[in-house]
């Protein structure tokens, strides 16, 4: 598991310590504050790889780059990693030695794509003679070559990095499935694999929005007739439709149900062959949790990822690393954030430089009051125009020698930009009466 990532002159940051939570970890800030770069260099501390374009020190400072980190795993020093900034090879040099084995890796980015990392087929790689080798690292002289350009080698992979699209239709490299994608494994589940199904349907119900429109397996449809596969299909109230026409929202959540029994499956196979334990540790990491979701989604999707996770790899240490700016994930989590084993980070940008920090976790009671906090920064949770009127009538309250035509004209900004149930409305229109303003 993640316990702590240090980084020194990477990228915009100058300096950040994280020490990680064993359950539950949740960042927040504004955008571009640092979010998604921790999560990546996350994955890259917890894999050996990266999920996307590799993170560069800022080559305007005069520094020593460096990103630090303990993970604790199964196997492996247990001793902090302090992997250093190769200006020649434009790759991070960390220490030779027996990698650690973190568990099972699975990372939803902003995009929609998915990095999965397993320890039974990524960390054990390159053969020699009749001896397969532990360890996903690959040497030349003393650089590592951690490679995110995803080379195949000896048949394997040093993660599996998914587009959007080859979440569902699969990812296959030289004649060799990796993973036959969403639309395939659905069907093959639904009617050859019927515990596994059963699975999956558990997972997308726990996952599926509080209301009617849950997440229902129903039959597989045909839907072009140029393409010859069926397609899995989810019950809504008006009808059956095909998983690759829903929304964008349950797009996202469905992918990741399945990533999630795909992998814990995978995994499960992949240590039987091998005669090796099944991965004891799964870590989830979320950028943007709250992406296409409703608000009635945003309030119900964090808590549902940690019971899902919990049915999917049951007896597993579980860990959730997930960004967010909503105030309704923020709510949601208030009846079940622990403080022995959960944590919220803060990022803002200051004097040039990212920085985060641990920040203590207050229930608001409302999404109102996380707008408003310093979690979200708002001094209301209205719209910018209301905000203003509501500004120039405060100064109204407080100058009692206001004409009556000035105060017409608050008057009848508020009336245009507020409804009836807004709580400064009430208030307003009591001192208006009492100046001799007619409603």
């Amino acid at each position: 598991m993640g316990e702590y990532l240090e980084l020194h002159d990477v990228g915009p940051v100058e300096h950040i310590r994280l020490e990680w939570a064993d359950r539950l970890n949740i960042l927040t800030g504004d955008n571009a504050a640092g979010r998604t770069l921790v999560l990546d260099c996350l994955w890259w501390a917890l894999t050996r790889t990266w999920a996307g374009r590799r993170i560069l020190p800022d080559s305007a400072r005069n520094a020593d780059p460096r990103i630090s980190f303990l993970v604790g795993g199964k196997t492996g020093s247990r001793s902090p990693v302090d992997a250093r900034f190769h200006y020649p090879s434009r790759r991070w040099r960390r220490p030779r030695g027996r990698p650690v084995m973190p568990g099972l890796v699975i990372y939803l980015r902003a995009n929609s794509s998915f990095a999965v990392w397993d320890p039974a087929r990524n960390y054990w790689r390159r053969p020699t003679g009749d001896v397969e080798q532990e360890g996903d690292a690959e040497q030349e002289g003393d650089v590592e070559q951690e490679g995110d350009e995803l080379a195949v080698t000896e048949g394997k992979r040093r993660a599996y990095q998914f587009s959007a699209d080859e979440v569902w239709n699969g990812l296959r490299e030289n004649g060799q499935v990796f993973c036959a994608g969403l639309v395939d494994d659905w069907v093959n589940w639904q009617y050859g694999k019927k515990a596994l199904f059963e699975v999956l349907t558990s997972v997308l119900g726990i996952l599926s929005p509080p209301g009617a429109e849950k997440l229902i397996p129903s039959e597989p449809l045909r839907v072009d007739p140029d393409d010859a596969r069926d397609i899995p299909s989810i019950r809504l109230p008006y009808g059956d439709v095909p998983v690759t026409h829903l929304s964008a929202g349950m797009r996202r959540i469905v992918a990741l149900a399945y990533l999630m029994v795909w992998a814990v499956h995978e995994n499960r196979q992949a240590a039987a062959a091998r005669k090796l334990d099944s991965a004891q540790r799964l870590i989830v990491l979320i950028d943007e949790v709250e992406a296409h979701l409703h608000p009635s989604w945003q309030r119900a999707i964090l808590p549902a990822a940690l019971t899902a996770a919990g049915v999917l790899a049951r007896g597993v240490e579980f860990q959730l690393v997930a960004s967010t700016h909503a105030p309704m994930v923020m709510a949601s989590v208030e009846p079940l954030f622990d403080p022995g084993k959960d944590k919220r980070f803060e990022f803002a940008i200051r004097e040039g430089s990212i920085q985060g920090s641990e920040k203590p976790f207050r229930s608001r009671g409302d999404a109102s009051a996380w707008l408003t906090s310093e979690v979200f920064g708002l001094a209301q949770a209205r719209s910018l125009e209301a905000e203003a009127a509501i500004g120039r009538a405060e100064e109204a309250l407080r100058n009692p020698e206001l004409s009556l035509d000035d105060l017409r004209a608050v008057h009848h900004e508020l009336h245009e930009l507020l409804g009836d149930l807004d709580p400064f409305w009430p208030r307003w229109v009591a001192y208006a009466e009492k100046q001799g303003l007619e409603p």
